[in-house]
């Protein structure tokens, strides 16, 4: 009787245990959350890409402290009461990561469980689909680019092969796109942030404070966009960077390629014989050039400085990116400062090895698996949603339309295509890096006609049933930011 008492209470305790520091898992929403042992709020651990807690702005850090107007900490079961929701929105009171304002956001519901269904948001197509161009070209072109790719640093943006008597070269978009970096963020969590309202910069550099002046310059005003002010008096923070750039050269020597093919040779008496012939080739030596930047930043409790035994450093973050094309720090610098900062306070990503950033046309869909042209569901309040595109549909045809009413006749759903037809909506206005020597059209060429912020249009073309359907819709333009695997919006 003494066990079962003893278990009885072991239970009692596990339980109140889950209450206050379990998870909290929302698969129509996307958010994943965890309750603070305090029990007074939620904190998001985890939004997924392109769901729609991402679309309408919950991030990785924001506390949550009240669900469709009742206090997180008067309910007992957080994740059962989501769970149970009917409504296609949830009302969420909000304080967003490194910030003390309480704000209220409007989230929107879809009918399936993102977690227990496969599916893809649009924004977790791009890294999942593969998106190439190809050319046909003779066996000078062939030639020509395989001893470019030999000199490529960076990966497989190039391919080639031959069928018969034809030559292919195939281009690899996304491969063109990501950066090959080292992506670091720290942040010491016994800190609250929310303190640290003020920031000012420690200038030190002797060799270039110019550059160091504009990359300051360029971190400020990612900081003003985060809520805080610089102050020169009395700062909360003092910041500090180191900044690199350079370039490394490496040459691989001539190598001596010897293979043996059989060949048939005729003989008088035996006829055709197969032979053995050894052939002896010498590969070129070729040189392959990286270039470097790097920048790193921390983040020190100005008020500790002085009475600190070690630099009382509250966050730290770096990027160092490896490019097959020169780019100067004056340059990428803003793009790096926004990325870094994306992690402050809140580091989502502590060790990355690329990042990619992509624009997109936003429509809210979410593709099936299996039949990628299934629509698994629709985002309420979303461009499909509004248009009338409903859970079930099949697409069989996506026409982009003009500002003038042209239509771009080439956009159907075929499997024979290189370029698969379901990725020219939602990364038309993606920036892709020009490709080699122009042997292939940059892809926002194809879609110079078709600016979605200037009146263009989507028609989609879909079965619902036994039904064909036509649905017209506007869509939105986003942006998300990956690093590796993981995306998020900004």
């Amino acid at each position: 009787m003494k066990k079962l008492g003893f278990f009885i209470l072991a239970l009692l305790v596990c339980g109140v245990g889950f209450s206050q520091g379990g998870y909290v898992v929302d698969g129509k929403s996307g958010i994943k959350g965890r309750m603070d042992p305090s029990g007074k709020y939620l904190s998001v651990i985890n939004c997924r890409t392109g769901s729609p807690a991402d679309i309408s702005g919950i991030g990785y850090g924001d506390r949550i402290y009240r669900i469709n107007g009742k206090e997180v900490a008067a309910i007992s079961a957080p994740g059962e009461l989501l769970k149970k929701l009917p409504d296609k929105s949830v009302s969420l009171d909000v304080i967003k990561r490194g910030s003390s304002d309480l704000i209220n956001l409007a989230v929107p519901r879809l009918n399936i469980d993102m977690e227990a269904v496969k599916c893809y948001s649009e924004a977790e197509l791009f890294r999942t689909q593969e998106l190439k161009q190809r050319r046909r070209t003779d066996s000078v072109g062939m030639d020509m680019v395989i001893k470019y790719m030999r000199t490529e640093p960076k990966g497989p943006s190039y391919s080639a092969s031959r069928v018969g008597n034809y030559f292919y070269i195939y281009y690899n978009l996304i491969g063109d796109l990501v950066n090959t970096s080292t992506i670091a963020a720290l942040k010491d969590v016994s800190r609250d942030f929310s303190a640290y309202r003020t920031f000012d910069f420690d200038y030190s550099s002797k060799e270039d404070p110019l550059l160091e002046r504009n990359l300051f310059s360029q971190l400020e005003a990612e900081l003003r966009m985060a809520g805080l002010r610089r102050d020169q008096e009395k700062p909360d923070l003092l910041i500090l960077i180191n900044f690199y750039s350079g370039v490394q050269s490496q040459y691989i020597p001539p190598q001596q390629i010897v293979s043996t093919k059989i060949k048939s040779v005729f003989n008088w008496y035996w006829g055709y014989i197969p032979v053995p012939v050894t052939e002896s080739k010498v590969k070129e030596g070729y040189n392959i050039t990286h270039y470097l930047t790097n920048i790193s930043l921390k983040f020190l409790d100005a008020r500790e400085i002085e009475t600190s035994k070690t630099p009382p450093v509250v966050w730290s973050g770096s990027l160092s990116r490896s490019s097959r094309g020169q780019s100067h720090l004056n340059e990428v610098g803003s793009e790096y400062m926004r990325i870094l900062m994306c992690q402050y306070p809140e580091v989502w990503r502590e060790n990355a090895k690329s990042y990619l950033i992509n624009k997109y046309a936003y429509t809210g869909i979410i593709f099936g698996s299996g039949t990628e042209t299934s629509v698994a569901d629709v985002i309420p309040g979303s461009p499909s949603d509004i248009a009338g595109l409903q859970k079930g549909d099949v697409i069989t045809h996506i026409v982009m339309i003009g500002q003038n009413g042209a239509k771009d006749n080439s956009s159907f759903y075929s499997k024979n295509q290189i370029i698969n037809p379901k990725m020219f909506y939602i990364n038309g206005f993606t920036k892709f890096n020009n490709s080699w020597e122009g042997y292939f059209a940059p892809v926002d060429n194809l879609f110079a006609d078709f600016d979605f912020s200037s009146g263009a249009k989507v028609l989609m073309k879909v079965k619902r049933g036994k039904s064909k359907l036509e649905f017209e819709l506007v869509p939105e333009m986003k942006e998300v930011l990956f690093l590796d695997d993981v995306g998020r919006h900004w």
